[in-house]
């Protein structure tokens, strides 16, 4: 594994996080310029085909092979349009969060679910130490930390870890940062309030 010796410093943790931010933001922006331009290709591919289909009089869901294409094409760029607008937006969302500057000291508890066909790890975030209560102040489904040994730290299950979490006071999604570097959430719905 892959994990850091010991804690970054907290202009490191920026510095990272920045960077992985950026690294986040150009892979799902690349993703949406795929599916935009093979869509595209499905489109002028199949299209022709498709017109003289219609033409014919022959109903969309009879059409032959060629004549789906300019369908596919559509979902397709659909997909990667919501994929350019969506996930540079989110990530961009998360980097103003960290910029705010405003975090809250809590308690970080990670728990893992396990489901049918994968694991989902979750932090259980709560104000105070070593508190009774079932029910967390805030409950974040993580999504796999990019940076090295990310993965690992979650594995280790961390019990009462003090973490300072960005975006707490908004009440929307956070920004865990830790000794060894930031969590965020999987999607803007996966952080909960009681």
């Amino acid at each position: 594994m892959n994990i850091p010796p010991v804690p970054l410093s907290a202009e490191a943790r920026q510095v990272e996080f920045q960077h992985w931010i950026h690294q986040q933001i150009v892979s799902s922006s690349r993703w949406g310029l795929g599916w935009l331009l093979t869509g595209l290709a499905l489109i002028l591919v199949g299209g022709h085909s498709f017109l003289e289909q219609l033409d014919m009089g022959e109903r969309i869901e009879h059409m032959e092979f060629p004549g789906q294409l300019p369908l596919w094409g559509l979902i397709a760029v659909v997909f990667g349009v919501l994929q350019l607008i969506r996930a540079p937006r989110y990530y961009r969302r998360l980097r103003r969060i960290v910029a705010a500057g405003r975090p809250v000291t809590m308690y970080m508890t990670i728990r893992i679910e396990k489901g049918t066909d994968s694991s989902s790890p979750y932090a259980d975030l709560r104000l105070e130490r070593n508190r009774t209560e079932p029910t967390p102040d805030i409950e974040v489904l993580l999504a796999t930390p990019p940076w090295p040994g990310g993965s690992a730290r979650i594995k280790e299950k961390p019990t009462d870890l003090r973490v300072q979490v960005h975006g707490a006071q908004a009440r929307g999604p956070v920004v865990i940062e830790t000794e060894w570097g930031f969590f965020w959430p999987s999607s803007d719905f996966s952080t909960k309030y009681p």
